[in-house]
């Protein structure tokens, strides 16, 4: 394994080595709206001693922790974040799950009784997957994926523990799903092969171990946009249209769109991809071709690892078969879309499979056989392409008017109706005729380009599969083995190195004008931005979704796949959520003066100019004249609601959505329960309020109430939140949609609200003793399982 663990040091650098000397950091997409703020924020938590739970800067106060993508309770990636820049932190972290799946496919493999080469090329198709390439930007997901392998093996060697400790940290690497998905994997493995009291044992004490992540984020979830799970439309979102399993050989069949190739924030496709999936990276499982090759040779007799390939691909297939709706009855997976992720488990499998394959080349004489028939491959698929790309330059016209037939047949979706759950349906906008034009004609150039003989898409695979053909047909044994890894490496190489492009230090730590300006402004308040789908180079000085954790801004939006219903509708009422795009989302807002003075926004960020005294305008970013966005203007709304206020004017309503037109939150405020406080009639003079501390769970007000009132605090009112006045609790009141509320007798008072969750605070606990018992059970297994020095002569 030494020889193989550096084997694959050596392949992980050569695959970003301008990551690696600092030249190139990966920045891309969600890593930049996502990952990466959210773990910065969760490290700097560490480090001032404290436990990342609730974050003030974003989503007007939101359980991050919760979300269950931050990683918190992940050692490895913390522990680089605490320690290192963030752009570095986010290299390494990368490339360091890249060369440890790598390991653990390797290890893996042996324990299956691969031979060494066999059992390497496990982990170089492992590792360097088109799976592992494409899905970088989920950095989460990429952590998780990588302990599969090592699970999957400590339960086929017999050391449980060891399997216990994968598997937990596998759990709070940053994605459920992923970890659900492993979790389904290890215990197919562990039944056959005779393991699955020692999987149940290891995945009870992994659940232990990660129970802080699994409450909060199945509490989130009772409170979020998928609580009671989700409609069969949504979870069918990120299906394998069938014809599209041709990614596993060709990846750019149907175009391809990188991340970084995306020239609107948060839009996940461009004009690069035009198959009928979510997107390319969703959608890309590249196997390798030599992979494929070499699965075939080596799935004789290898019965459980083709099932699990087969089962793998028509999860993957999602809406198309009833297996993933059937899959979802299960308790806790009724949340989750994307299916094709089940690819995951098609990538290790075939990995495996060709790990025989590779064996069995090398020890039979059946090569030349073999040979032949990878030929007769190549030339049957220079054939078909030939034929295609004759036949679409004969039938051109026709295919250009198919398209936009069925482009202008294309169902319009039903209306979402009226109401708070309305406000958060997703926008549907329909494409304009010159639109469709445009993406007919962008279609027909990908096809052609997809069947070129002049085209890589087209003479690599065949430059591809001749090399195999030749090393099948001329070498054997060592040299046999590492010709192919060197072709396999080339391969997956070409596909995934560049697919998640890097940038320049400069780039990545520029900080936004406008902070600057808001902080030498001695005015706070949080910020927000109008239209936030511009082009990505704005993203910094828009400070885009979660930058603000990096920043030191408050955010109102937080995007987390979790987020509220209540947040989210009023954003959107406000038109400050991702949405629709263009100048008509200042229309909204401008309708809502009130309520986004109620939200505490003081800083608007925007590339639009308006004309309202009421938020003048400084210019931080001035035009360019590459058709990469214009100026950005930081605007200032003058009188933004304070944190902390007194309303003496409660009204009970039993639809606050409703009422929410015409509310002055000044003035009055909306409840959903009776409370103690005199109805309407004057809210003027009720008192004051001022907050005396703030820090991320723990918040201080004084106030003086001239009567009996309702103090508004303007974050989110979420369970584990308690309130104290005078050191006595009190409840905390749900008002005006999302805001918490505490009723005040007259008189000057102390209030302290903090968040104390006790569930987690018990998780807490439980999941040192049961991480702590793991690492000592998984240390004694694997010193009795230490090889034995022979005696020595005396």
């Amino acid at each position: 394994m030494k020889r193989a663990s550096l084997w694959l040091l050596l392949l992980t650098v050569l695959w970003a080595l301008d990551a690696v000397v600092g030249e190139g950091f990966f920045w891309a997409h969600d890593l930049r709206h996502h990952h990466l703020p959210w773990r910065v924020w969760a490290s700097q938590s560490w480090l001032a001693g404290e436990v990342p739970l609730w974050s003030e800067a974003v989503g007007m106060g939101f359980p991050l922790m919760a979300d269950g993508q931050t990683g918190v309770f992940y050692p490895p990636t913390m522990l680089l974040f605490m320690a290192l820049p963030a752009a570095w932190a986010l290299n390494l972290s990368i490339l360091g799950h890249v060369w440890w799946a790598g390991l653990g496919a390797t290890w893996m493999a042996r324990k299956l009784d691969i031979q060494e080469h066999g059992a390497l090329l496990t982990g170089v198709a492992f590792g360097f997957s088109g799976f592992m390439a494409a899905h970088t930007g989920y950095l989460g997901m990429q952590n998780a994926i990588a302990w599969l392998p090592w699970a999957i093996g400590a339960l086929v060697a017999g050391r449980w523990a060891s399997g216990g400790v994968a598997l937990s940290l596998m759990l709070v690497a940053g994605h459920p799903q992923i970890a659900a998905i492993g979790l389904m994997l290890t215990g197919a493995v562990a039944i056959w092969k005779g393991r699955w009291w020692g999987f149940i044992g290891a995945a009870l004490l992994a659940l232990a171990a990660a129970s802080p992540q699994l409450l909060a984020t199945l509490e989130l979830v009772a409170h979020g946009m998928r609580e009671g799970g989700v409609d069969p439309n949504f979870a069918n979102i990120g299906s394998l249209p069938p014809q599209e399993l041709v990614h596993a050989v060709l990846p750019a069949m149907f175009g391809l769109d990188r991340p970084a190739d995306i020239v609107q924030t948060y839009f996940h496709r461009g004009d690069g991809y035009w198959g009928m999936g979510a997107n390319h990276w969703e959608m890309s499982f590249y196997l390798g071709i030599p992979v494929v090759i070499l699965a075939v040779i080596g799935a004789r007799g290898r019965r459980f690892w083709i099932g699990i390939s087969v089962l793998c691909v028509l999860l993957m297939l999602g809406g198309f078969t009833p297996l993933w709706p059937l899959l979802r009855q299960l308790p806790g997976l009724d949340g989750f879309r994307f299916p094709v992720r089940f690819s995951i488990g098609l990538t290790l499998a075939m990995a495996v499979l060709a790990g025989h394959g590779l064996d069995r080349v090398v020890q039979t004489d059946d090569r030349r056989k073999w040979s032949r028939r990878v030929l007769l491959i190549a030339g049957l698929f220079v054939a078909l392409m030939g034929t295609a790309r004759l036949g679409i330059g004969f039938m051109e016209a026709e295919l250009s008017q198919a398209l936009l037939a069925r482009a202008a047949a294309a169902p319009v979706p039903p209306s979402p109706g009226d109401g708070m759950l309305a406000a958060v349906a997703p926008a549907w906008e329909p494409s304009s005729p010159a639109e469709i034009q445009r993406k007919t004609h962008q279609i027909l150039l990908q096809l052609k380009r997809s069947t070129s003989p002049f085209s890589g898409r087209v003479w690599w695979p065949v430059l591809v599969l001749i090399g195999m053909a030749v090393l099948l047909r001329r070498w054997h044994g060592r040299r046999l083995a590492l010709g192919v890894l060197l072709l396999l490496y080339s391969d997956l190489w070409r596909f995934g190195a560049d697919y998640n492009v890097r940038y320049g230090e400069e780039v990545v730590q520029a900080e936004p004008a406008s902070l600057a300006y808001m902080e030498s402004s001695g005015r706070t308040g949080r910020t927000a931005t109008v239209d936030r789908r511009r082009h990505p180079e704005l993203d910094t000085e828009l400070i885009a979704s979660s930058m603000g954790l990096v920043f030191g801004t408050q955010d109102v939006i937080i995007t987390s796949p979790l987020r509220m219903v209540r947040t989210e509708a009023l954003l959107s009422k406000v038109g400050l959520d991702v949405g629709a795009r263009g100048p008509a989302k200042w229309d909204k807002l401008l309708a809502e003066p009130a309520l986004l003075d109620l939200l505490g926004v003081r800083w608007l960020l925007s590339e639009h100019a308006i004309s309202d005294p009421r938020y003048p305008a400084v210019q931080v970013r001035q035009p360019d004249d590459r058709g990469r966005g214009g100026g950005v203007l930081l605007h200032e709304n003058l009188d933004p609601t304070p944190p902390a206020f007194l309303v003496g004017c409660a009204q009970q309503v039993s639809d606050v959505w409703a009422a929410l037109d015409g509310l002055q939150p000044r003035q009055q405020v909306l409840t959903e329960v009776a409370v103690d406080v005199p109805s309407c009639t004057d809210g003027a003079g009720v008192g004051t309020a001022a907050l005396t501390r703030l820090s991320e769970r723990e918040i201080h007000i004084q106030a003086i109430a001239r009567s009996p009132a309702m103090l508004v605090q303007t974050d989110t009112h979420y369970p584990g939140w308690v309130a104290e006045i005078d050191g006595e609790v009190v409840p905390i009141h749900r008002v005006n949609l999302m805001f918490r509320g505490i009723v005040l007798t007259e008189g000057e008072h102390t209030v302290v609200l903090r968040y104390e969750p006790p569930r987690i605070r018990l998780a807490l606990w439980l999941a040192l003793a049961a991480a702590g018992l793991l690492s000592l059970l998984a240390l004694l297994g694997a010193w009795r399982a230490r090889p034995q020095r022979a005696p020595g002569r005396s």
